[in-house]
């Protein structure tokens, strides 16, 4: 199965003034929503859709919980979850401060078995809609 793309027009978020180019950009279809995603592992398994959907609703909370102290979280063979921050750059080490933050992100770091998908992928263009 290919993944499907379609090219669009973007600026250079460094040169704002820089002519705007053509990027490829993966063409995204309908979204696997946590219940969806309960009911499919309950149908390849014994266990209840209200039982998993349970559980990923506890891991959720665990996972907010446990980032907020500074840790990351190790899904097994699915890859991790990190916390990284973005800030202005200071001159002197002490002039960094909490002002300093502009935003902080969770960074996903695929396992072993998504990163061997992500390099075997194969890619297909799909007709550009008219805007």
């Amino acid at each position: 199965m290919s993944l499907k793309f379609k090219s669009q027009q973007k600026i250079n978020p460094r040169d704002l003034t820089a002519p705007r180019k053509y990027y490829a950009t993966a063409v995204t279809g309908s979204i696997v929503d946590l219940e969806e995603l309960a009911e499919f592992v309950s149908d390849q398994s014994t266990i209840s859709e209200a039982d998993i959907l349970g559980v990923l609703k506890a891991m959720e909370r665990t996972m907010v919980r446990e980032m907020l102290k500074g840790r990351s979280i190790r899904l097994g063979d699915i890859g991790s979850l990190v916390m990284t921050i973005q800030s202005e750059g200071q001159e002197k080490p002490e002039d960094v401060t909490s002002s300093s933050i502009k935003k902080a992100r969770v960074n996903f770091r695929p396992g072993k078995r998504l990163r061997k998908m992500l390099k075997s992928l194969d890619f297909s263009k799909v007709q550009d809609q008219a805007a």
